[in-house]
């Protein structure tokens, strides 16, 4: 070997080192591989049945389903799909004639929560999961008594947490009859390095049912509901809230309806310590290889 090719040899093992170093140190920071933890949770408000009575039917809940977890690294980009099934139904003095009580009303929020865990990332490790949202449903004020007024709302669908916007129309209903809505939107949650971060998907919405009076007594009023994916009145056996039931309007199947989320890892990257690991090695093979004369 000759004094040039040992010094080629030399500036090859220092150029190997300039990359390889930093690389190690970047892994080193970055500890084990990347890793994106996705979590999907129930977070409306608190359901389930409030009164079934003479008096009146007030009732709502909810039922999470599809992939409520998953774990995604380079080249693993996981997704999945969920369903929250949400329904209302108040049906004030459901058994003429009764004594109270003389106004039903209720708030409330169906919302999913997606809680996405980063660990193992560099500082200037990025990541991205797409998310796409849909609300299918209806909402509806059923004349099968004499009262009134009753009024049903329900707000656009919500991005919120670390992202935002709306897509949907919003809804005020105070006469009898239907509002169909099937909305869908998309939202981005982009970031980088090591964090929690939460996106959630929501409805508000706002049910209202009271009873005519008759002489001294009150008659039933009408069935006031938001449809989107459960028959409430499954959930209160011998409750007469008929607007909730399925298959109901149109023979609509519960499974269609809802509030529906899905979520993809479309990046996972970590360039920077990946290119100057593989310059690296590259390098040091070179610098050992023998060379012909």
């Amino acid at each position: 070997m000759n004094a040039t090719q040992s010094g080629s040899r030399q500036r090859i093992a220092g150029l190997a080192a300039v990359c390889l170093l930093p690389s190690l140190g970047l892994a080193a920071a970055a500890g084990a591989a990347p890793v994106l933890t996705i979590t999907i949770t129930d977070t409306s408000d608190a359901g389930g049945i409030f009164l079934n009575s003479s008096a009146g039917f007030d009732g709502a809940a909810t039922s999470l389903g599809g992939d409520t977890g998953s774990s995604s690294t380079t080249g693993d980009l996981n997704g999945g799909s969920v369903r929250l099934g949400f329904g209302i139904g108040l049906d004030s003095c459901r058994l003429s004639p009764c004594s109270g009580p003389p106004d039903l009303q209720r708030n409330f929020t169906a919302e999913i929560t997606a809680t996405v865990v980063a660990t193992g990332f560099s500082a200037a490790g990025a990541w991205q999961v797409d998310f796409a949202g849909a609300r299918r449903g209806n909402i509806q004020i059923l004349g099968d008594g004499g009262g009134g007024p009753e009024q049903v709302t329900l707000s656009a669908a919500t991005w919120g947490g670390d992202v935002g916007g709306v897509f949907g129309a919003a809804f005020n209903r105070t006469s009898l009859g239907n509002d169909f809505f099937n909305d869908s939107g998309d939202a981005v949650l982009a970031g980088a390095g090591n964090g929690t971060f939460s996106v959630t998907l929501g409805v508000d919405s706002f049910v209202r049912s009271t009873p005519s009076p008759v002489f001294f007594s009150q008659a039933n009023g009408d069935d006031a509901c938001v449809r989107m994916g459960i028959d409430v009145e499954d959930a209160a056996p011998l409750s007469q809230a008929l607007c909730t039931e399925y298959p109901g309007l149109g023979l609509a199947n519960p499974n269609d309806h809802g509030l529906f989320l899905d979520y993809q890892v479309t990046a996972i990257p970590e360039p920077g310590a990946l290119t100057l690991l593989g310059l690296g090695l590259f390098g040091l093979t070179l610098a050992g290889r023998p060379r012909r004369r």
